[in-house]
């Protein structure tokens, strides 16, 4: 009869000490000091590994910016050709007489600084006015302090008076 109570208990005893073990080490982790993802955890290592990799890429994206700085100069202080670039990149005033025209190339931008000037076009769309988002027919004038664009081969500017453009691109004037 000893035996049959001490197997009776057995299961009980183990489910006890089972509760007792999981009761134990939920204790320590999960709790408000020390959550499941531990915060030493992502204090400590996990902290220092994101940093180590932040480092890592700043110095790799410091070194190619630096490198590219250097082509750069070497380029514009070495390369005759660069700096001819350069200068087709900015813009250049260009003054007309009355009656004088200035066809520009594809891509050439022109902005009217001064005086009165018409769209001179084969056809439609003469010139595209970038400053409002519209276009300017053949015989249309240009807007002061606009910039338009030339997006096809034989557009241009007639001055109507004395005129100053800034003109950026490839251009003749006649």
């Amino acid at each position: 009869m000893k035996r049959k109570i001490s197997l009776r208990l057995l299961p009980l005893l183990a489910l006890i000490l089972a509760g007792a073990t999981v009761a134990a080490l939920a204790a320590g982790a999960g709790s408000e000091s020390d959550p499941l993802v531990t915060r030493s955890y992502l204090e400590g290592p996990y902290r220092e590994s994101i940093l180590e990799e932040a480092d890592q890429l700043l110095a790799e994206r410091n070194r190619e910016l630096e490198r590219a700085l250097e082509e750069q100069v070497q380029g514009e202080t070495g390369n005759a050709s660069s700096g001819a670039a350069n200068a087709a990149a900015a813009f250049q005033e260009v003054t007309l007489e009355a009656g004088q025209t200035l066809t520009g190339g594809v891509g050439t931008e022109v902005l009217l600084r001064q005086g009165a000037a018409l769209c001179s076009a084969p056809g439609d769309p003469g010139l595209v006015d970038t400053t409002d988002g519209s276009t300017l027919s053949s015989g249309g004038a240009l807007a002061a302090n606009h910039l338009y664009l030339m997006t096809a081969a034989g557009r241009g500017v007639a001055a109507q008076e004395r005129t100053v453009l800034l003109v950026r691109g490839s251009y003749t004037a006649a």
